[in-house]
Parts: C-alpha cells; sequence; structure tokens
C-alpha cells in the first residue's frame, strides 16, 4: 500500500496569515496589500469624536466672538472719533470775554489847519472783544468785528467770534463828517496762526451806519497763541490838509491750540472716524448676512 505524502508547514507560520497562505501556493491579493489600520482608528471611540467635534464648536464659537469684539471695538472706535472731531469746536470753543483797552486821545490833531478839536459825544463807539480761549489744530475760527450804531445814535463796535457777540466800552469820535471823510481800520496781530486777511482790514464810516470785520484764523500746531486786535480810524479831509490816522483801541487776546486726545488734530480724527467705520461695516456685513439667511430659514421652516 503506497504511502500519500501530506504536506505540512511549521507551525510558526500559523500565526502569519501571509506565510500560510504563501506557503499552501494561495496569494490573495487582499491579504497580500493589507495594511494594520492605524492607531488613532483602532482606539477611536464615538465618545471621543464627540469630545472633538466640541473642541472644535467651542473654538468656532470663541473666534466669533473675538470677530464680534473687533468689529464692535472698531465701530465703537469711529462713532467715538467722528462724533468727538465734529463736537470738537462747539466744546472747546466757548468763547471768554475780556474789557477792551482803548487808547483813544482827548484830542485831535488837524494837520495843516493847527487846530485842537476836542473829541465830543456826537457818535460813541463801543470796542468789545468775545474769543474761544481754545480751538482744536487745524479748524478754522471766524472773527468778526461790527460797528453798529446804538439806539441813540451812537455807533457801537463790538468783536464777535463762533457767532457770538457782546458789549464793551465806548470811545467817543468828534463830529466830523462834515470835514473829513472817515474811514474805519483794523488788524489782527497774532504769530505763529493763519490769519486771512493778513494787513489792516478798511472800511468807510459813514454818519449811522455800520462796519464789519471779517477774520479766519487757523492753528497749524498745537500750543498758546499771543495776539492784539487793533482798531484805527483814518481821518481824511475833504478841503486840504494833512490825513491823519490814530489807533483807538488795542486789545491782547491768548489762545491755545490744542489736539484731539492730545495727539491728533481735527481733521485727521474726523478721517480716522470715517475710515474705523466703513472698515467697521465690511466686517459687519457676514454676519448680518448669516443672521437673515438664519432669519429667512426660520420664516420657510415655520
Amino acid at each position: 500500500m503506497a504511502h500519500e505524502k501530506i504536506a505540512t508547514y511549521p507551525r510558526s507560520a500559523y500565526a502569519n496569515p501571509l506565510a500560510r497562505h504563501a506557503f499552501m501556493g494561495v496569494f490573495a491579493p487582499g491579504v497580500r496589500n493589507s495594511h494594520p489600520p492605524p492607531l488613532t482608528r483602532r482606539f477611536a471611540t464615538p465618545h471621543l469624536s464627540r469630545l472633538d467635534g466640541g473642541m472644535n464648536d467651542t473654538k468656532r464659537s470663541l473666534h466669533r466672538k473675538q470677530q464680534r469684539f473687533l468689529i464692535f471695538f472698531l465701530l465703537g472706535l469711529g462713532l467715538f472719533c467722528t462724533l468727538s472731531a465734529c463736537s470738537a469746536t462747539s466744546k472747546i470753543g466757548e468763547p471768554t470775554s475780556t474789557p477792551l483797552q482803548p487808547i483813544a486821545t482827548a484830542t485831535l490833531g488837524l494837520g495843516a489847519l493847527n487846530e485842537q478839536i476836542a473829541v465830543s459825544g456826537i457818535e460813541a463807539h463801543r470796542l468789545e472783544l468775545k474769543f474761544s480761549p481754545k480751538i482744536r489744530v487745524g479748524d478754522v475760527d471766524t472773527i468778526r468785528l461790527h460797528l453798529s450804531v446804538d439806539e441813540e445814535g451812537s455807533l457801537t463796535p463790538t468783536a464777535e467770534i463762533n457767532g457770538r457777540d457782546m458789549k464793551g466800552e465806548a470811545i467817543e469820535i468828534g463830529d466830523l463828517y462834515a470835514t473829513h471823510t472817515l474811514i474805519a481800520e483794523s488788524r489782527l496781530d497774532m504769530a505763529g496762526i493763519k490769519i486771512l486777511p493778513s494787513g489792516i482790514i478798511s472800511e468807510p464810516l459813514l454818519p449811522g451806519e455800520s462796519v464789519t470785520f471779517f477774520w479766519r484764523i487757523t492753528a497749524p500746531e498745537a500750543g498758546v497763541y499771543h495776539g492784539t486786535v487793533w482798531f484805527y480810524l483814518r481821518y481824511i479831509p475833504k478841503v486840504g490838509g494833512t490825513e491823519e490816522r490814530r489807533a483807538l483801541s488795542a486789545q491782547s487776546i491768548e489762545i491755545e491750540a490744542t489736539k484731539f486726545l492730545g495727539i491728533l488734530s481735527a481733521d485727521v480724527a474726523k478721517k480716522l472716524g470715517v475710515i474705523g467705520l466703513f472698515i467697521s461695516a465690511i466686517l459687519l456685513f457676514p454676519f448680518l448676512r448669516d443672521a437673515l439667511s438664519v432669519g429667512s430659514a426660520a420664516d420657510n421652516g415655520g
């Protein structure tokens, strides 16, 4: 009886499926190319997956909160800069009044006539000054010097800044209209301040009529500026004689120019405010769009 040879393979081959199939002459592609799954997959559990998802949601929520904070911060900063800069003039430009210092003489020499005419009270001129002690760098303030007639027929000049006026001390001028042409003149001197118009401003002075002078001032830098407001009268004889010019009043003023938050001028603060509002609107648009989308979805679902 012939003995049949039975194929055998080492017991250690049982531990390795690839070796077992190779010994048997069977090479399965699935077995040959198979690899053990990674540790993260073998040990992953539904609990850990939910934990990872919760952490991602928390991070997204925190990121959204940070974005909202940044947007509202920029929006608030823009509004604050804009409103503060726009209201700078009204808050800081409260005018202060001080008494004028008239320097008119009691008599007026008429040159070739060599005649002394007493300064009588035919028309009493009242000079006064009211100014803002503080202005913003880059802002424009308007100073108005007004010469008006009072109820008794006297002329009353007043100085005005930012639409506010006051009354001052009287300066009397003789009745010279019959023999002279009177010219009212004024000048604002202040070093470091841009003044328009510069130099002396002249207006003819007629009986019972008013005269108004305007200046526009701008401070280029922060600091304290000192100046003087002058008021003159020119007497021009109608028939011969020498022209006379007298300074009737000189008033010293002091103006402090400041910057927004101590570092910015009003113009720069306004520009930064507008830029901040624009950037905030751009950053806020996606959140508004998402909110509208959620609201539309809720309405459709309802």
